[in-house]
This record gives C-alpha cells, structure tokens and sequence, in this order.
C-alpha cells in the first residue's frame, strides 16, 4: 500500500518547510477502501464517497531523503530569488493584501462541504448540492496554500504512466470542517492521504468525496481546523501521460538516427494543473514551490527555476532525481517541466540572468534569430518597466509537436508548434521572422504581465493578454524599427478585432463568468487583440509618462500576488491625477468600465455647422448589419476622448488633447473648428477605439487631399479613413459613392491602405458577384491591387513559387480570385508540382494552402478535382478540412453536383461538422449557393432526423447555403420553404435570422447597386484592360 512519511521543520527566518522524507508507491492496483493505514486508527477507517478507478503503476520510484539543513538552503534560496526589497518579506507569509481577499471569489462558502460518512457516491450532503450550483465551481476560499513539494516520475519511455506525491502548507483563514481542492484524471491513493498541524499532531479525516463534475476532492476532518493555523497535507498519486497539451502531456519525434525519441512536457493553464497534481487550482491561490522530477539519465530535465541538485535513484538504476530551486510564488498554472533528449544554446548573457533556447539538435542552427532577439527584448522591458526580471534563468523551448500555442510559464517559455521557433534566412519569409518575434515579445512581456502579477480570476485574464500584446508591439517597435509594427498594429490588430467585435456574439474584454466547461473561454480575440487597443487608447489619453508611472506602480504594489482590472484603474488614476492629465473629477474607471463591461464599440459621426466652424458630435453602437443587427435593442454609451486635428494644423500627435464625450451623452457640440473649406479628422492616429463617420462635405475634403497629396494625413489615419468608410458603407451609414471614391483615391499610396482594403472586401464581393457589373467590379479592385501586388515585389522570383508571398494572404487571395495572371499561373504551377509531388508539404505555404487550391480548382478541370478529391480522402484534421473547402471552388456544375452528392448526400446521416464547410464553400460563390440550397431542400428530413432540435446547427447550415442570395425572388423562395418545414417553435431561432440575413442583402442591393454600378461607368471600368 502506498505510504509517506512527512516532517516540519523551521529554518532560521521562522518559514515552515515541509519535505518529504520518504514516499514508496505500489506496483500493482491500489485505492482499496476502507482500509488500515499506518497512521489511521482501528475505530477510524477513511470513507470514500465516489468511484475509484484504479490504474496501474509502472515502477517504484525511491526517492532520497534530503536533510534539515537542505531545507533550510532551499527555503533561503526562494527568498533570495525575490527582488531586493522582498528579501526578508515573503509574500506566502504575510496577510493576504486586500485584493486577493475580497476581489472577486464572494462565492466561497467554508461549509458548503460536509459530505459526511453517511453519504453516498450518488448524493452526497446538501451542502454539496448547494455549492455544485456555482458555475464557476470556485474553492471555499477558507484557507491558502503556503508552499507545496511536488515529486514526479513520468515514465515517458514506458507505459506513460506518472508516479508522484505531493505535499502542502496550508494557512487556514476560516475555521473549516474539511479541505477541499482539486484533482482530475488522476488516481490518489486516499488511504496515504495524511494531514498533520504545525506541531505534527495527527489530524484524522473521517471520509473523502470525489466530485468528478466541479474535478474537487474533499476531505472531511473528524475536528475542526482552526483559523489562523498551519497544516500539512500530503499525498500521492498516478496517472497517464495525455497526448495532448491539457495537463503533462508527451509528443514524440524521430532523431537523427530515426529513432523515436519521448518528451513529456506541461500545459497547465487554464485549468489543468489539477491533471499534474492535486492543488489548489485557482491563480489567486500563489504558493512557493519544490519540484523534484525523476528522469532517465539519458535525458535532461528543466524547470521553472535552475537545477538545484541530482541524486541516484534508490533502487532504479539508469534513473536520477533532478531538483529545482524553490520558485517564487506562483499559480499553480504557471508550474511547468520538460523532460526530453533537446539541446540548447546559450543566449547573450543579460546582466546574471541565463537565456538558453532548446530544440531538436539538428534544428539548434536555426534558432539563431531566437536567440539573437531575446536578450534585446528582455533589456527593452527590463529598461521601460525598472523592475529586473527577478529569476536566476529563462529557458525558451520549442518542443517538437503541431499545436499552435505557447505558454509563458515563469522562467519557461515553451512553444508547442516545433516550426515557430526555426527560422532559416534563406528560406523562410518575412512573415514567419514576424510572427516568430511577435510570439517571444509576447511570451516575454507576460514574465512581468502574468507571472510577477496575476489576475486575481480568470474574468480578469485580458490583464495578462492584453498588457503581453501591448508591450510586444512597444517592444518589437524598439527592436526592429524597419517593421514599422506600431502601424501595422493599426491594420493587423485594431481594425480586424473591429470586425469581430462588431459581431456582439462574445462576451466582454471582462468575461462575467468563468466557465469551466470552456475555460478557453477566457482566451479569446477579445482579450488579447480589444485588450491591447484599449491599452493604447489609454497610452494616448493619459500620456505616455502618466500610463508608464500607473503601470509601473502597479507592477510594483502587486508583485508576487495577484490583481484586478479596479486594481489597475485605481494606480492609473492616482498617476494621471498627480501628472494633471486626467480631469479630477475623473477615474480610469469611470471612463474604462464602459469600455470592458460592454460588448462593441461606438461609431463617432461628425456633423459640421454651414460654416464648418462647429459640429454635432453623437454617438452610438456600431452594427456592422444596419438595422439587421439584433444589437440594435442595445443601449450602450462610452466615455469617448475626442481628438481632432485639421488641413491647417494636420498636427497628428496631439492624442492626448482630449475632448470628453460622456457615457450619458448622445452628443455634444464641438467648436473652435476651421472654415468649410479645411477638412478635419477625429480619432487621431486612430488611438481610440471607435469609427467615425462624417458628413459628404467633410468626407469629400478628405478624398481631395488624398488625392491631391496623401502624405499631408498619417499613414494611420489613411489606413483609419479606408476602414471606417468600406465597414459604414457595409452598414448602410455611408453612401457607396463615397466608399468608391475614397478607396480609389488611396491607390498607389502605401501597402498598409491596400491591405485595408483587401480585408474589407468579402461582403461587397458576394453581393456583386451575381450582378451584370461583376466584370466591372473586378477590374476595378484588380486597379488597386495589380500595382500593390508589384510594389510589393510579389511579380519577381521564380513563377513557380508562393513562397513570398506568404506575408500578405488575403492580398494574394483576391489577386488570384479577380484573375490577376501571375498570381493565377503561380497558383495552377504550384499545383501540378503537388499533383506529382503529393507528399511534400513544403509546396505550398501554410498560409496560401486554401487560396492555391481553390484557385487551381476553380480554373481547372476534372483532373484538378479528382486529386483534390483523392488527397481529401487521405487527409486528416486541419488539412482535410482545406481541401474538403477547396473542392467547393469548381466552376463546373456536373462536378459541383458529384461533390455534395459525395460529401452529404450517400447516406440517411448527415455529417454535420463536413456540411458546414461544404455548404460555405458553395454558398460563397453565387454559382455554388443554389447547389447548397437544392441540397438542403431535398433533403430535409436527414437533415431534420440528424440534428434534430439542435436549432444552431439548422441555422447555420440554412445561412451558410443561402448567404449569397440578395434578390426578392430568393428570399421569398426561402420565407416560403421555411415556412412549411419549420416548426412554430424553432422560428425564432432558426427562421428569423436566416431571413434577416436575406432580407439585410436585399436591402444593401437596393440601396448601392445602381450607385455602385453608375460609379464604375463613370470612372471608365466598364472597358478598362488590367
């Protein structure tokens, strides 16, 4: 039977160490209840209240039994690892500040668990129930872990299996009748489950509850645990290594010998250190850690902290016992290890601190631009923020598996998509070298952002994404100035979160609920992409000095704990304040709260007086569908800094000389402007998150300076103008002349202006495409991107090749699309290489992949189709799903009918996840939308008897097939089929929005197709040659 054998002892600064002396687990099945422990009393049996599985361990790791004084060296060794003024004040030790203890965690109840021995695995006490119904399954929040052991022996070269204990010093805050914390997918031996106080008196645990649903494990005591008391809790455990990164996790590759080669490594963020070991999972619960881990001796080990020391492994020869510095303190999420065969290069030393970067052996080479940029990165935050990095070492992996993340933990930055990392000059683009250093400034940034403070709760997390994105631009922007980053956050970051959030079917930048069941939930566009424009829009209002002092003073104040969005908002305040830039009758709060509390964002519209002397400022809640939006029920306002500046001052910088429009304004007059005759912009740089919409007069100003000399406006506000006028003429709140004019005024003006452009484009391209000016259209958008397209030099090289054109997507998509012959012959020539070549997937660029397809399929023949077919059928995940889309581009409609035959209509099943992409391949092209819709008509009933009342799925089909249609004819065709198969109950969730959706492309046909399709005539497209 498992066993442990634990002590206390004191070091010298009076800091509680637990260690264990001992831990011996069993080689066969365990967790038989009830039985007798060495340390439980005859009358005292443990009650498990829940189903055990049981799962076999592999070996019996020994483990050595470390003295006092190496105790001591450890503990004194944490408290060395905080910054200078922390040396003799360990936060574990210290009071809770007042943000960890009264934000957000008002759920907790130190009774709501008394699962008793009278209970059973089906209904357990009432207070139980009680708590079960938290959505967000919170801990009691009556006590706090102080510093945790953890021991584990992943056997990643055998059965996947991990051995391992864990020890806790908790502080009891309330008095508590049990302990509760989390654990999943694991098997804990409940009969080695051992409590102790602070003078190693026994605490007796009359029975435990497994509650699988909310993953806590709880132990009810026999007596009371008393408030303001240290205890011991140990225990150990097992489980199986997963195969994918949502706990300890193990990928393989093969080595330069071919042969397999294991690693097992963490991710443990959000919610899954609970799946590493049993813990109080929650990020406001920081604790210091021990972490020993057991590893061949072939292998190599690393950490969050530096190797401490090795030890042979009692009993199991080939085995060794690395042990790590005690970390500071830290979430549970953040704990992290990599046990692999990698190698490593060292870094530029940065002051005492030791970068190495790890891969394969054979890719070391490539991972010289890695190591070249991240000490340059570090000395940039290090040098804008005046706090050190406060650990001996930063690893940086890239681990050799294909999940596209990466993850921040403290001294461990580890990439979970091996190719990230490797970057060869010769050969990769410059698109990739951007996205590498992207990704390090951002796993950088979050040492300080996330690791020396951490949001309280997970509806805070934009704190640490958002500020991470943030100082990754500010960064890079420093790093390498030729990239022009800050601008291009504009276009690549500010304008496409725009497009999303316009959508309102997301939460909040702050989530109001954490939901374990999604709890990716909490990492979405809006956290890291909002989360970073509204940083900068407060960079601009409050002045880059005020901003620096607020967050530096935050950092400061909350280092070591935890934090929340009032926590920064009040630091913030105080700078700006102090500094006089924020009005005293003013907070960050006051004004920042309407920004993270609501979904969207306002569209400002500028309404100059006869003279122009004056203008009527309102504001509302943009919708990107017009009165077809069901936001329009909203009523939302902002606190919004205006900014502005005019043809004779065009002074761009003064982003911090605000106008205030409140959140209880609809408008507000604004004088002080130039005459009619001067044009005048607002939303300086575009700083603030919001659009703007003019009147046509001020709006025409504006397209004849572009004309006349587009440099006279910032790149920015070009960029800023082209976005907002493309997005209100979707809407309905602009004219399409206007649109038309203002998009070609910006020709050959920079690369920034036409990659707005080809990322507005996709709505008003499905409402043309089935219109007799189509042709018109197309070479229109051809007249803009044809010259983008050869600026950009993307009509050089070898015609065979993609690969530079890598960087710039969607520009190459609509090139390919409109018939531009180079982009066209490279695509049909990239393809036949892979029709002979169908297994090297170095062909094609990633980022190409679907726009290459689709446009070899779409301008060839059967031979094209058939071994896009053939490669679907051979494919799986992401790139199946590629070509499951692309074979949807046939322009031929005997082969458009075998392809949905083939794909949905064989069987009395259809396949939901295929029919979607499938039905949106066809829907996006006018040709293939009625194919989709015939589809669905004559096969209802598989379509009914399949989904059933999963109304989401109906919808979604239906508006996929029918997203195309935008004649009266068509919709009334739709009303009336819907009428007679939908049932009264599902209307509203699934008929209302796909007529909505038809009857919104009617209406925007009606309003701007004779406009447009006059526009075209009279600019000479009607005959003009590309």
């Amino acid at each position: 039977m498992p066993s442990t054998s634990a002590g206390l002892t004191r070091n010298g600064a009076g800091t509680v160490a637990v260690v264990i002396w001992c831990l011996a687990l069993t080689t066969g099945p365990s967790l038989a209840v009830p039985t007798d422990g060495p340390w439980l009393g005859e009358e005292e049996p443990v009650t498990v209240l829940g189903p055990l599985r049981p799962q076999a361990s592999e070996a019996d790791p020994k483990w050595p039994q470390p003295g006092i004084e190496k105790t001591s060296e450890i503990r004194s060794q944490a408290e060395a690892n905080l910054l200078t003024e922390d040396a003799t004040q360990n936060p574990t030790e210290n009071e809770l500040s007042d943000d960890t203890t009264t934000s957000g965690n008002t759920t907790g109840n130190p009774s709501a668990f008394r699962a008793g021995a009278n209970g059973t695995a089906d209904q357990p006490e009432e207070g139980m129930q009680e708590h079960a119904t938290d959505p967000e399954m919170r801990l009691p929040g009556n006590m706090r872990p102080l510093h945790y052991v953890i021991k584990l022996q992943p056997f990643v070269n055998g059965n996947a299996s991990v051995q391992g204990s864990m020890e806790v010093e908790l502080e009891v805050l309330e008095p508590a009748e049990n302990i509760t914390l989390h654990s999943d997918k694991m098997q804990s031996d409940m009969n080695a489950v051992r409590l102790v106080d602070s003078d190693n008196k026994k605490v007796w645990i009359k029975s435990i509850y497994i509650d699988y649903r909310q993953q806590f494990l709880v132990l009810n005591l026999n007596s009371t645990l008393e408030a303001n008391k240290r205890y011991n809790l140990s225990m150990s455990f097992n489980y199986y290594l997963l195969a994918e990164p949502k706990g300890v996790f193990k990928t393989q590759f093969k080595d330069r010998a071919g042969m397999l080669s294991a690693v097992a490594s963490t991710l443990l963020q959000p919610v899954y250190a609970r799946r590493a070991f049993p813990c109080f999972d929650e990020p406001g619960l920081k604790a210091t850690f021990d972490i020993h881990i057991a590893r061949e001796t072939h292998m190599t080990a690393i950490s969050n902290m530096p190797l401490l020391d090795t030890t042979a492994m009692e009993g199991q020869d080939g085995w060794v016992i690395d042990r790590f510095n005690t970390t500071v303190p830290m979430s549970t999420y953040q704990v992290a290890f990599v046990v692999s065969e990698l190698e490593y290069l060292n870094c530029t030393l940065q002051r005492d601190v030791q970068i190495r970067v790890w891969a394969r052996p054979e890719f070391l080479a490539n991972t010289a631009y890695a190591q070249t940029l991240v000490p340059h990165l570090f000395k940039y935050l290090e040098d804008y923020l005046g706090i050190p990095y406060p650990l001996p070492k930063l690893d940086i992996v890239t681990l050799p598996s294909a999940f596209p993340i990466a993850f921040e933990a403290w001294g461990l930055i580890m990439n979970y998509k091996e190719d990230t990392i490797l970057y060869d000059p010769a050969t990769s683009s410059l698109a990739h070298k951007r996205m590498l250093a992207t990704l390090l400034a951002h796993e950088l940034a979050h040492q300080w952002f996330g690791n020396l403070v951490t949001p309280f709760w997970w509806t805070d997390f934009w704190l640490s994404e958002g500020f991470a994105s943030y100082f990754a631009t500010l960064a890079l922007r420093q790093v390498e100035p030729s990239w022009e980053v800050e601008e291009r956050m504009v276009v690549k970051t500010l304008q496409e979160v725009f497009r999303h959030d316009a959508l309102l079917n997301h939460p909040a930048v702050r989530i109001s609920t954490f939901d374990l069941n999604e709890p990716h939930g909490a990492f979405s566009r809006i956290s890291y992409q909002k989360g970073e424009s509204i940083l900068r829009m407060m960079n601009a209002f409050l002045t880059e000095a005020s901003f620096k002092k607020g967050i530096v003073n935050f950092l400061l104040a909350h280092k070591y704990k935890t934090a929340t969005t009032d926590d920064l908002w009040h630091h913030l305040t105080t700078a700006a304040h102090q500094d006089g830039t924020l009005p005293g009758n003013m907070t960050v709060k006051m004004v920042m709260d309407t920004w993270t509390l609501q979904v969207g964002y306002p569209v400002v519209t500028v309404s100059r007086s006869p003279d122009g002397t004056a203008a009527n400022v309102s504001q509302k809640l943009y919708l990107a569908r017009g009165h077809f939006d069901r936001g329009e029920a909203l009523d939302q306002k902002w606190w919004i800094p205006l900014t502005h500046t005019s043809k004779g001052e065009a002074d761009f910088n003064r982003t911090q000389d605000v106008t205030w429009m409140k959140d209880s304004e609809e408008s507000i007059a604004v004088t002080s402007l130039p005459p009619k005759d001067q044009w005048v912009i607002f939303n300086l740089r575009e700083t603030g998150y919001y659009r703007v919409n003019y009147d046509d007069h001020n709006w025409n100003l504006l397209i004849r300076q572009l004309r006349d000399d587009h440099s006279a406006i910032s790149v920015e506000n070009q960029a800023q103008m082209a976005d907002d006028a493309m997005n209100l003429g979707v809407a309905g709140e602009l004219s399409f002349k206007v649109v038309l004019d203002l998009i070609n005024a910006l020709k050959n003006t920079s690369e920034l202006n036409g990659l707005v452009v080809v990322s507005n484009i996709e709505y008003m391209n499905l409402m043309m495409s089935s219109t007799p000016v189509y042709e018109e259209f197309q070479r229109f958008l051809l007249s803009l991107l044809a010259p983008l397209y050869a600026n950009l030099g993307l009509s050089d090289g070898a015609p065979e090749t993609f690969e530079p054109h890598a960087e710039y997507p969607k520009l190459v998509r609509w090139a390919c699309e409109f018939g531009l012959p180079d982009c066209v012959a490279r695509a049909k020539s990239v393809y036949k290489q892979l029709m002979m070549k169908p297994e090297n997937s170095s062909l094609i660029p990633e980022e190409l992949k679907s726009t290459v397809l689709c446009t070899a399929i779409a301008r060839g023949g059967p031979d094209e189709w058939a071994f896009a077919w053939s490669r679907y059928l051979k494919s799986r995940g992401e790139e199946k799903d590629k070509y499951l889309v692309a074979l949807g581009c046939t322009t031929n409609s005997s082969i458009r009918d075998q392809y949905i035959l083939e794909t949905l209509g064989k069987s009395h099943y259809l396949p939901v996840t295929e029919a979607i992409h499938v039905l949106d391949s066809l829907g996006s092209h006018p040709l293939g939308g009625p194919t989709g819709w015939s589809f669905l008509q004559n096969h209802w009933d598989v379509v009914t008897n399949t989904i059933g009342e999963q109304y989401f799925f109906i919808k979604t089909l239906l508006e996929m097939a029918t997203k195309s249609f935008n004649t009266e004819e068509q919709r009334v065709k739709v009303q009336e089929f819907l009428d007679g198969h939908v049932d009264e109950t599902a209307k509203t969730q699934v008929c209302d929005p796909v007529i909505s959706q038809t009857e919104r492309n009617v209406a925007w046909m009606k309003r701007n197709y004779d406009v447009i399709a006059q526009w075209l005539g009279e600019n000479g497209f009607s005959d003009l040659n590309i």
